[in-house]
């Protein structure tokens, strides 16, 4: 006889607890050490921007979080328990991951495709719900009006908006964005983080990796600068995104002025005078 194991759901989060953590976290891809003794905590109520230059980890990092590339060092711990010990259908009631590319290889409308966010949940009682949070995400989104439409014939914006949908229909306490905002225009830039506001306001934990520093800077409530697989910084926007640590980075002159009307960070690359 075979028997399965009862389906561990998600327990209400309390606010400032950590959701999950890296605990010196070791990668390698192609035989090259890509992260290099990560520690990271991400909690309850918080929007947490990774940002840094190309091929400073930050992908990698967040494919490690998500368990879909294992760590060659140190531990991964979601809900307070090793990522190992939970199946993948457990992993997907408690964390949703936005790639960088949205990638549907059959022309689904794009009702079916954000309907598959509420896949994990098929088996339980929230699958009740199931219309009234597709038909909530699919406006949160700005897509409902392509939901009749084949996901295959969608722009590169279009389709990233609609795999957002996807994820937010998925309704887990950790929001995981790779880069969603790259083929986006500013207004959709913008719905983008508003929404991560929300969902941190609502009480779960948002990462996003960006390379918009000014967007970290408006909407992350901690920004973790990477670089060479390490975290060489970990704090507030105004303390983290100062000249000196982003000029050193990202090797080019960069200047950081306070907003006008806000006071957050607006960073900018120092350009040679016209």
């Amino acid at each position: 006889m075979r028997w399965s194991r009862t389906l561990r759901l998600p327990l209400p989060a309390v606010e400032g607890s950590v959701l999950i953590e890296a605990r010196g976290v070791c990668a390698e891809l192609g035989g090259q050490r890509v992260l290099d003794n990560v520690d990271l905590g991400v909690c309850a109520g918080e929007v947490l921007a990774l940002v840094g230059p190309n091929g400073a980890g930050k992908s990698t990092l967040l494919n490690v979080l998500a368990g879909d590339v294992r760590a060659t060092g140190g531990s991964v711990l979601v809900a307070g328990a090793a990522l190992e010990s939970w199946t993948h259908a457990e992993l997907a009631l408690r964390r949703a991951v936005l790639p960088q590319q949205v990638a549907v290889a059959f022309p689904f409308l794009v009702d079916h495709v954000v309907r598959m966010g509420r896949s994990p949940w098929r088996r339980t009682r929230a699958s009740e719900d199931d219309d009234e949070v597709v038909g909530d995400v699919l406006e949160q989104a700005d897509v409902v009006h392509l939901t009749w439409r084949q996901f295959t014939s969608l722009s590169g914006g279009e389709r990233a908006r609609v795999g957002l949908a996807r994820v937010l229909a998925q309704r887990t306490q950790i929001l995981m964005l790779d880069e969603p905002t790259a083929s986006l225009d500013v207004r959709h830039q913008e719905l983008v983080l508003q929404i991560a506001r929300s969902r941190a306001a609502d009480g779960d934990g948002v990462v996003v990796v960006l390379h918009d520093l000014g967007l970290a800077g408006a909407y992350a409530d901690r920004v973790v600068v990477m670089d060479q697989g390490r975290v060489v910084a970990d704090g507030p926007p105004r303390e983290v995104l100062t000249p000196s640590l982003l000029s050193a980075v990202y090797q080019h002159d960069i200047e950081v002025i306070p907003h006008p009307r806000t006071g957050g960070p607006l960073v900018l690359p120092v350009r040679p005078s016209a």
